[in-house]
């Protein structure tokens, strides 16, 4: 089951195409069920929350796809002296770290169905 179709994902203002967002999102729920060790797995509905924080993940690596394999981004573009900056392309570190930022911003205080705080590893 997908937690995030390709309309919703539209809805709530995603703006790739059903190929980019096809290539995107299997890897988005992945990293998301890593995090939430598999809470959502059982899950009869998904929550806003959790479909808002996968369009925000599919998008953001959808900017960083091919990056820690040396890729640029275009950082600056003039139109009148043509002149194109590029930014350095981030590390897989920093690539890592704003994606588990961006999944501990939107699930920290989430629950599943229990009660349970998604985020919740055990003690």
């Amino acid at each position: 089951m997908r937690y995030l179709s390709y309309t919703e994902y539209r809805n709530l203002g995603g703006n790739l195409d059903v190929a980019a967002f096809t290539r995107q999102i299997f890897r988005a729920e992945k990293k998301v069920d890593i995090h939430t060790v598999g809470r959502l797995i059982r899950e009869p509905e998904i929550s806003v929350t959790v479909k808002a924080c996968l369009r925000r993940l599919v998008d953001y690596m959808h900017t960083t796809d091919g990056a820690e394999s040396g890729g640029k981004t275009v950082s600056a573009v003039s139109n009148d002296g043509v002149s194109v900056t590029y930014a350095a392309a981030p590390t897989q570190a920093e690539i890592t770290a704003k994606e588990e930022a961006i999944i501990y911003e939107y699930l920290a205080r989430e629950t599943d169905g229990d009660g349970v705080p998604l985020l919740y590893r055990g003690v």
